[in-house]
């Protein structure tokens, strides 16, 4: 059986950036995150750096189905 290692991820946790320490929550709350997708992308991998990075993430899947979405021809109901 494969062991799964997830990062620590607490909103307590200090976090250090450009010389500014502020705990995990409140660098979220700064950057207009809210604390449990940051708290989700810290479990996935992601560095606190990446994990307090504003703005969506675009993954091919959102692509995909932006692209399905704006192909779709206009389709006009009887009334």
């Amino acid at each position: 059986m494969k062991m799964l290692i997830v990062p620590m991820c607490s909103a307590a946790e200090n976090v250090t950036f450009d010389g500014v320490t502020q705990t995990a929550r409140e660098w979220a709350n700064q950057r207009g995150l809210c604390w449990e997708t940051a708290k989700k992308r810290r479990q996935r991998g992601a560095s606190w750096d990446e994990a307090l990075r504003s703005g969506l993430r675009r993954t091919s899947f959102n692509a995909f189905i932006g692209q399905k979405l704006l192909s779709r021809p206009n389709v006009q109901h009887a009334s």
